[in-house]
């Protein structure tokens, strides 16, 4: 497993500068909000120490829920879900006091809470699933809370409006759907659902689509789709199961 060092360099020799820079542009010229997330959730386990990462945050009636994750491990995703009881404080943001380390679930290593926060306020959390995190990887971890806020929500919409909502149920319906078609292309191709997740994100960057439109397309049948999602022998394929 890879992880920054105190130089912030990765254990195969990538600067964790150059994955949250990869972050920083596909924030701004991109596509979905959902495909974002995931991303920063595969990098930040890229260069942390970490077997896992996911975000939760706040929907409109205050519950945590998982909105995005570096996998779709089932696993993983019960422990997400696990640690979504414990809330996050209402108010201003101190990372000292907001930063958390739990035991949750069977899995390996322990969650390191980071809050997201937009001007001060608190509205969900970045979970690193680790043994141990360095003092030099908490920075790092830091910054990629910091991301995950800046694609959630821009500091000048506020986080009282329903800017915020908005944004966390698309997120969760495009999860949703992404779920879906994960268990299609699993089954399909004989998957596990994190290599189900692997090709079908990588069939979005190969054909320049957001995540979730192809997954409603592998859902739906809407569209045709790319090759590397067609049935086994299929010379075309209209995306019905």
């Amino acid at each position: 497993m890879s992880g920054a060092g105190s130089d912030g360099v990765d254990a195969g020799g990538r600067p964790a500068a150059v994955a949250l820079g990869e972050l920083v542009r596909v924030a701004v010229r991109h596509r979905d909000l959902l495909d974002v997330l995931t991303l920063l959730c595969e990098r930040a386990v890229d260069v942390l120490p970490a077997a896992g990462a996911g975000l939760l945050v706040r929907d409109g009636d205050g519950r945590l829920r998982t909105v995005a994750a570096s996998g779709a491990d089932p696993d993983l995703l019960d422990r997400l879900e696990a640690h979504a009881t414990v809330r996050p404080d209402d108010g201003p943001a101190d990372r000292a006091a907001e930063r958390r380390t739990s035991v949750v679930g069977g899995g390996p290593g322990r969650a390191h809470t980071f809050p997201v926060a937009v001007d001060g306020t608190v509205m969900g959390r970045f979970d690193v699933f680790a043994a141990v995190l360095d003092p030099a990887d908490v920075p790092v971890a830091e910054a990629f809370a910091d991301l995950a806020a800046l694609a959630l929500l821009r500091p000048e919409d506020g986080v009282d409006g329903p800017t915020l909502a908005r944004r966390v149920h698309m997120a969760l319906e495009g999860r949703a759907v992404v779920a879906q078609a994960v268990g299609v292309v699993a089954q399909r191709f004989a998957l596990d659902p994190d290599g189900a997740l692997r090709r079908l994100r990588a069939a979005a960057r190969t054909e320049r689509a957001g995540l979730v439109a192809l997954a409603e397309a592998v859902v739906t049948g809407a569209r045709p789709l790319p090759a590397t999602l067609r049935r086994p022998g299929d010379a075309r394929d209209d995306g019905s199961r």
